[in-house]
């Protein structure tokens, strides 16, 4: 049932409501905090404060108001940890989070990653909060999500898409410095990423061949057949194995 907590967490996050009336909220009716808004895929007050990053003492909060909602894993089966790691990242917060439900560490959400694996996602994340995380689960940083990557991996240590802190990215390495060679992996994607690749390809191929002619001059000839037959060539190389 949707309550007025739901719509003062929603109103903060607009602008129209304060800090202070939510944590008044949640003093007055703890009870707010177990309640679900069906309507909403992440269901409990608790995972949209972590979702959406609100300030730590309403996060505080609602888990000391309903410590059993960290327990719960909404619609895109993540557990409030695993938002809290993806967007938060306060080390009170991750910490209260474990104590509440250590299993959630272990816990894998629809996307096959556990909460280890969003350490990339949050600029805000510190290596205290890390190390929170780290203890509830060691074997997290060497776990493979669902396209077969650990938490950190040779892209992520050279400057791809990690957005998190230099001492985060340090932090994973210390803790599996066998990551660094690895390159990171996308042979595990479902098979309607893989496709997507092949299409990918083929389309390059076709735009290196169209771009040779103009920029030289001339046709020399090449049909979409050959473009084909040039990509299927292709396939048995390493270059293409590696998409």
């Amino acid at each position: 049932m949707k309550t007025r907590l739901h719509d003062l967490i929603n109103g903060l996050r607009r602008g129209a409501n304060t800090e202070s009336e939510v944590l008044a909220e949640i003093k007055a009716r703890p009870e707010s905090a177990e309640q679900k808004d069906t309507s909403d895929s992440l269901l409990y007050p608790l995972h949209m404060a972590c979702h959406h990053n609100l300030p730590t003492p309403i996060i505080l909060a609602l888990i000391g108001a309903c410590p059993p909602v960290a327990k719960v894993q909404d619609r895109q089966g993540c557990y409030p940890l695993h938002w809290a790691v993806n967007a938060v990242g306060s080390a009170g917060v991750i910490r209260s989070l474990v104590r509440a439900y250590p299993d959630a560490a272990r816990h894998r959400d629809n996307y096959g990653k556990l909460p280890m694996h969003y350490v990339n996602e949050c600029s805000n994340l510190s290596a205290e909060a890390f190390q929170e995380l780290r203890k509830a689960y060691p074997a997290a940083v060497q776990d493979r999500d669902a396209h077969g990557n650990v938490p950190l991996n040779a892209s992520v240590i050279d400057g791809g898409y990690s957005h998190a802190p230099a001492e985060v990215l340090e932090a994973l390495e210390e803790a599996n410095p066998e990551a660094k060679s690895e390159k990171r992996s996308v042979s595990n994607l479902p098979g309607r990423f893989q496709t997507l690749g092949r299409r990918v390809s083929l389309s390059q191929v076709m735009f290196d061949e169209a771009r040779s002619d103009v920029l030289e001059g001339s046709d020399d000839g090449i049909s979409p057949e050959d473009y084909i037959r040039e990509l299927e060539s292709r396939q048995s190389t390493d270059s293409f194995k590696n998409l």
